[in-house]
């Protein structure tokens, strides 16, 4: 490290307090507002110059030191984590909003790129410690991603508030694969039967008999951002590694079924 790179290191520790200080005043009124009866209440909509700002103002500047962030992870991940479930919930109730969308952005929207950008800085591994593991939020989070993939094609357009970005996919992805830490059967937290839900046709993919209903949402949604250019494909590989790797699934033959479906893949094609 030269003598400019370490005057640079030192400046930073000074200022993180600072820094840290201000995000935290500024996260409160950013995605709360009052609701009128001495409380607050999540917003719909956020600035979307208040998101960018804060973020390469704020918390850019800590990619220099990013362990300088650590003892305040687990102050800000678990509320922006929970602020970000509940306002999928909330946005999935919501109708399409006639706004200029260069201006506003859904809270969610926001809270992903947040936690994007604490991902990006300290690294996914060590942010993911922090999200929470109760078994309650992988139903509403696999929702909310389900529904984003049953938009009508005419609301893929820059201009729609109700399109996902990559960093909502990718949030959300990771979240899941994450919750597949969980000690109980998959079978047990499925709240769908398997007579209401068909393993849809993947090519390669010998679907195993008796998966639960989880699973036969969850893969498809892995299998295909895989294919993704961007940052989601990462997400939909921890997701792949981690439901394959569970004991039950293993018992179940999904591990072989993947495994030969990666093996199909790889094949070589023969020219007609």
């Amino acid at each position: 490290m030269d003598a400019k790179d370490e005057e640079g290191d030192i400046k930073l520790q000074k200022e993180s307090a600072e820094l840290l200080a201000e995000f935290e005043r500024f996260l409160p009124t950013f995605l709360q507002k009052p609701d009128g009866h001495g409380g607050t209440r999540l917003r719909t909509r956020v600035r979307s110059w208040d998101t960018d700002r804060s973020i390469y103002r704020l918390l850019a500047p800590f990619q220099e030191l990013p362990q300088l962030l650590d003892p305040h992870l687990s102050k800000f991940i678990p509320t922006l984590s929970e602020i970000y479930r509940q306002s999928l919930d909330r946005r999935g109730r919501t109708s399409a909003i006639v706004v200029n969308s260069a201006l506003l952005e859904p809270v969610s929207r926001a809270v992903a790129k947040l936690l994007y950008s604490f991902c990006k800085i300290r690294g996914e591994k060590v942010i993911v410690r922090f999200l929470s593991s109760e078994t309650k939020c992988l139903e509403p989070l696999l929702c909310a991603l389900e529904e984003a993939e049953q938009l009508p094609v005419d609301r893929q357009n820059p201009n729609d508030l109700l399109k996902w970005t990559w960093q909502e996919k990718y949030i959300t992805l990771l979240w899941l694969a994450h919750l597949l830490f969980a000690p109980f059967d998959l079978a047990s937290i499925s709240s769908v039967d398997l007579d209401e839900i068909s393993a849809p046709v993947i090519p390669g993919l010998n679907w195993p008999p008796n998966l639960p209903g989880i699973t036969l949402r969850l893969l498809p949604l892995a299998f295909k951002y895989l294919s993704s250019p961007g940052k989601e494909r990462d997400a939909a590989k921890a997701l792949l590694v981690r439901i394959s790797m569970r004991t039950d699934m293993q018992r179940l033959g999904l591990l072989d079924a993947l495994v030969n479906w990666a093996l199909w893949v790889l094949r070589p094609s023969i020219d007609p």
